[in-house]
């Protein structure tokens, strides 16, 4: 009986030393199997990690791209808007200078009309006095076509040898 009852037990200890070396067995499959998928988990994770990486290297790229071409155009907006400034300012300079000088040739025609309107009148007063028109043609018939009766090429000189008020003067 007793070695039936060691056998017995012997059989119940291998029983359960089978049971538990399948229970190992199992608990090192789902060991494994873990392992794996955290393998998996980690490398998708260090996968992820990298992509990431990149994707905010490229996007600070892109955006330091994005200042320069900024910062370039807002240079090149300041050099255009300078040059228009002083395009700007040269042009107003030259209208300027332009306005000048015609407001000096308007005075000097003004001077010129104010001049033959009191020769006009001086001559239109001898006519009234009598005292002939002697002068007249050679005033008004020895001018160019175009030019002022009265004027030379140098300004307001007088073509005849009279003076605005009738005196005989000499030209030199």
């Amino acid at each position: 009986k007793d070695l039936r009852d060691e056998r017995r037990v012997a059989d119940h200890i291998k029983e359960q030393i089978e049971k538990i070396n399948v229970r190992v067995k199992t608990l090192k499959r789902t060991l494994e199997d873990a392992e794996q998928e955290m393998s998996r988990e980690m490398s998708q994770k260090r996968k992820a990690v990298r992509e990431l990486e990149d994707s905010e290297e490229r996007i600070s790229r892109e955006r330091r791209k994005l200042i320069r071409e900024f910062d370039d155009a807002e240079e090149a907006n300041s050099r255009e808007r300078r040059k228009a400034l002083l395009i700007l300012e040269e042009t107003e300079a030259e209208i300027n200078i332009k306005k000048r000088k015609a407001l000096r040739e308007l005075e000097d025609l003004r001077e010129n009309y104010d001049s033959l309107l009191r020769e006009n009148d001086n001559l239109k007063n001898k006519l009234r006095r009598g005292g002939g028109i002697s002068g007249i043609s050679s005033r008004l018939g020895g001018s160019k076509r175009g030019s002022i009766p009265g004027e030379d090429s140098q300004g307001l000189n007088n073509t005849t040898d009279e003076s605005v008020d009738g005196d005989d003067i000499s030209n030199p």
